[in-house]
């Protein structure tokens, strides 16, 4: 079963508009990536590949489609987007609305699910929570944007005084951005924030500014001893956006930083010299943060490049794989599954004729050999907070993916196919019943329940009680 949606146009050179098929036939083709191949129904002599339909003969047509293709066995959702000089771009209203009529809905962000079994509350009020980890011992630290660090006890009271009170810059997106727990917290009480600092130009409303990781040792719910593991180079040329990010530890016990392309739009993402537009992988060393000794690239930090956000990730409890968000301009929102050296395409100028989606954005090219996304959005959504789900309290969702998004406040749900690499199910969204939905992040608490986060508060979604 083949299912399409979100057509937007098709762009035809204008000498072959006469020969357009009045109807195409989408096969399955077999193949080891499990690709889509689009065919004429009748035989016209054209040949269809994922990217183009070719008439060798005549002339030379591209089809531009934003599809999102998958089949009842969960073959990967695509976006296909392709382009050709000199075109012309129609409607082919009644083609596409007989094209919906034939073929299923895709991918359905809009589908909501109100499961019964299932009740959220607000737990904290505290405004702008950008990121929760739990200790050993059932203590939740969390951070809040404007630079304070919390914790609650594991019997859910909350510490009076904060453990630290950054000085963070918060200009748009900046701000304290995440905290994690050392892996060996429960002896050495460890745990590691990443930020934008006030300094060195507090009143500056732009430039400049730097993010930086620093480590604490907690005492008694008190942050002491701050060491500065990284340190970004001044920057006096970028903006206050898209600074990411994430610090998580990985399985292989590396120290993982997401960070945006720091709003120098699409210049360094495909720099491997450069921290911008990253996924990174260090070591923890007494000097600092240091390259992985078998990171993908020689004296290099970088595991993944080409993104233009990557607010967050999240590695899959049951696989190891790596899973991100990605958030685009104003198109092309994704969630990805991220491979290592892997590239995901920001970072290339955009069309030099300035030919855009309608109603979208004007997408750069995507860089040759870039990775596709699991799913594109386009309008955007803002997706922030991911996690996968391996505890107890929701058996019905073990193994599954979520992802939150800032636009719409939603929390999205998604099945992962056998391999762990890939969507195995509709996208839908969890209705956060009379509460406002999640807007940053999305964790599993040591209690196997699923807390969220937006601007107002800390959520907490746990069983319904029986009836």
């Amino acid at each position: 079963m083949v299912r399409i949606t979100g057509v937007s146009t098709w762009t035809i050179s204008r000498r072959c508009r006469a020969n357009v098929p009045s109807r195409l036939n989408l096969s399955k083709t077999a193949s080891r990536n499990n690709s889509w191949r689009m065919r004429p129904r009748s035989n016209a002599g054209w040949r269809g590949i994922t990217r183009s339909i070719d008439q060798p003969t005549t002339c030379k047509m591209r089809l531009r489609l934003r599809l999102r293709l998958t089949n009842n066995l969960g073959a990967q959702p695509r976006v296909i987007h392709q382009r050709e000089h000199g075109t012309m771009t129609f409607r082919m209203g009644l083609f596409l609305f007989l094209l919906q009529l034939t073929l299923y809905p895709t991918i359905n962000s809009s589908a909501q699910m109100t499961p019964p079994d299932y009740t959220v509350e607000r737990v904290y009020e505290i405004p702008f929570v950008t990121s929760m980890v739990w200790a050993p011992d059932g203590r939740m630290f969390f951070t809040e944007k404007g630079g304070l660090v919390h914790v609650a006890q594991a019997d859910g009271s909350l510490q009076a005084d904060p453990v630290v009170q950054l000085d963070a810059r918060t200009l748009n997106e900046e701000g304290l951005q995440s905290i994690v727990l050392d892996p060996e917290f429960a002896t050495n009480h460890y745990f590691y924030v990443y930020y934008t600092e006030a300094d060195p130009a507090p009143d500056d409303p732009l430039n400049p500014f730097r993010n930086l990781v620093v480590r604490y040792t907690e005492v008694d719910g008190v942050a002491t001893d701050p060491v500065t593991m990284l340190e970004f180079p001044v920057d006096d040329s970028g903006g206050h956006n898209h600074n990411g990010g994430r610090l998580r530890f990985g399985p292989d016990g590396y120290l993982y930083l997401s960070v945006g392309d720091l709003n120098h739009y699409n210049v360094y993402a495909q720099d491997p010299l450069r921290i911008e537009g990253k996924i990174h992988r260090f070591a923890v060393t007494d000097s600092g943060l240091q390259p992985a000794p078998d990171n993908p690239f020689p004296d290099s930090s970088v595991w993944a490049y080409g993104l233009r956000n990557a607010f967050s990730f999240v590695f899959d409890p049951l696989s190891d794989q790596l899973f991100s968000t990605e958030n685009g301009p104003d198109c092309d929102d994704e969630v990805n599954r991220i491979e290592r050296g892997g590239n995901y395409g920001w970072g290339i100028v955009p069309l030099p004729d300035g030919d855009a989606y309608e109603g979208y954005c004007e997408r750069p090219e995507r860089h040759f050999g870039a990775i596709e996304p699991l799913v594109t959005y386009a309008p955007t959504i803002a997706p922030t907070g991911i996690m996968i789900y391996d505890g107890a309290a929701f058996p019905e969702w073990y193994g599954d993916l979520f992802f939150c998004a800032f636009k719409p406040f939603e929390m999205y749900h998604v099945e992962l196919d056998e391999t762990r690499m890939d969507f195995a199910s509709e996208i839908e969204v969890l209705s956060p019943g009379t509460q406002p939905g999640c807007a940053i992040e999305v964790a599993q608490g040591p209690d196997d329940l699923i807390y969220y986060t937006n601007t107002v508060g800390i959520y907490q979604i746990r069983p319904a009680p029986s009836p």
